[in-house]
């Protein structure tokens, strides 16, 4: 039987693995459509496969009485501050550089878990993060292609880093009272009502 531990990794694994995939199909997207209305489409998709399950009582949910503004906060940091930096982003940078910075992640999460969470982490640790990430940018660059001239997606792209490991330490709070299945119900549906209104507005200026 697979261990926590384990399964655990997995997850981590195939959760990296999806969004380098999204990196790539954002950037394909973007070709067609702005980047809200690409992650409106993107979130209206991901709200209906939430919904229809939970309007047909196959998964129970539970807000009353928990802390809801933490909730919110989430959403606001992931996905959709997150998804919005990362989109605009793509747009003035190659998909193989919001890789490259995706991968830094785990090395702001791990500060940011030791700044507000007090975690302790090995050196070795430390070490193995800092080697990762480095040599996911020492392998690119001796490749001669990287291209860092487009400083507002590179900025961006950072700040879509630093947001998600924000997410990742908030996280660890927020599970202590909601579900996995409540958390990502919220989300996917207030994100999807706050990018539709973002959307609706911008044709509506455009008209």
């Amino acid at each position: 039987m697979i261990s926590q531990l384990k399964l655990a990794y997995f997850v981590a694994i195939l959760n990296a693995t999806v969004i380098g995939i999204t990196f790539l199909l954002v950037k394909l997207t973007l070709a067609f459509a702005n980047p809200v209305d690409t992650l409106t489409y993107r979130f209206a998709v991901a709200f209906i496969v939430f919904l229809v399950p939970a309007l047909f009582g196959f998964v129970k949910l539970g807000f009353r009485g928990k802390p809801i503004f933490s909730l919110l906060l989430l959403a606001a940091l992931y996905p959709i501050a997150y998804f919005i930096l990362l989109t605009f982003g793509l747009q003035h940078a190659s998909s193989a550089e919001g890789g490259i910075i995706s991968a830094m992640t785990p090395a702001v999460t791990m500060l940011f878990a030791s700044l507000f969470l007090k975690e302790k982490n090995s050196w070795m640790q430390k070490l193995s993060l800092l080697l990762s990430a480095g040599g996911i940018v020492f392998i690119y660059l001796m490749n001669g292609s990287s291209n860092w001239s487009h400083t507002t997606g590179i900025v961006l792209l950072l700040l879509a880093c630093i947001t998600l490991a924000g997410y990742n330490v908030l996280a660890r709070v927020v599970t202590q009272h909601f579900s996995a299945m409540e958390i990502s119900f919220f989300m996917m549906g207030v994100t999807f009502i706050s990018y539709l209104a973002v959307s609706l507005g911008n044709h509506q200026l455009n008209e």
